[in-house]
């Protein structure tokens, strides 16, 4: 029995088609940096991988959505194969929230975590010389690495994008409650858009709807770090945990 309480099929439609999008994105993106080095995509290079990962991540965020429109949609399902007290939508409803928040938290925590180390590979080779894995603080990876390979405003530009990001996912270890070191409340412009933070106030920001939006610009600065003169001059950066 099908029970649409539980999932908004158009809603849910509506995001697997924009999950979709986006993910051909990354790859027709994907698909240009390789045919441009050949030789990233063989040597398992840490700039082909930066662009892989997170295209694996939309996948992996589209089958959730599909498992949401038709495996947990079924209330035969939940009262079968896993628990006999989850029988009606009020019962099956809050732990389908769960599922839902854990994946969500997931694919972003994921996503950056992805970002953050390419950007650890990609920064000392392209600052230093090294090819080593930076442990410098994120936010001084990211900002150098911008400032080094791009002009001003568009380095300025991902900077923010990035220190929104870094905020964003801090958040998360405090239950998403926005409790910076500094104690002040922050304002970021990310692709138009404003996003304020107060001081231990809750952010509601994690929607499925809000990642797509975020995507486009991350897959945009990703490009634009990787197709810039001094990171495609690099002969091979390492990915130390790419997979032989």
């Amino acid at each position: 029995m099908n029970v649409t309480l539980l999932t908004n099929q158009v809603a849910a439609e509506q995001i697997f088609l924009a999950l979709s999008r986006r993910r051909d994105e990354y790859l027709q993106t994907h698909q240009r940096i390789a045919i441009a080095h050949p030789n990233w995509v063989t040597q398992n290079d840490a700039r082909t991988n930066l662009l892989g990962k997170p295209i694996n991540m939309l996948l992996i965020a589209m089958v959730n959505v599909r498992l949401n429109q038709t495996i947990l949609d079924d209330v035969g399902f939940w009262s079968s194969c896993l628990s006999p007290d989850l029988q009606t939508p009020d019962q099956i409803a809050p732990t389908l929230f769960e599922q839902n928040v854990f994946y969500r938290f997931g694919f972003f925590i994921f996503l950056m975590s992805n970002i953050e180390h390419g950007f650890r590979a990609i920064q000392p080779k392209v600052i230093h010389g090294l090819d080593a894995q930076s442990e410098k603080p994120f936010y001084d990876v990211y900002k150098t690495l911008f400032q080094a390979t791009l002009s001003t405003g568009e380095a300025q530009r991902y900077i923010e994008l990035y220190d929104f990001l870094r905020t964003l996912r801090n958040t998360i270890h405090n239950n998403a409650v926005y409790s910076p070191v500094n104690g002040k409340s922050a304002t970021y412009s990310v692709h138009g858009r404003v996003y304020s933070f107060s001081v231990g106030k809750r952010v509601d920001l994690f929607s499925w709807d809000n990642m797509c939006d975020w995507l486009g610009p991350i897959r945009e600065s990703l490009e634009s770090i990787l197709t810039s003169p001094k990171v495609e001059a690099i002969g091979h950066i390492s990915d130390i945990a790419c997979h032989p």
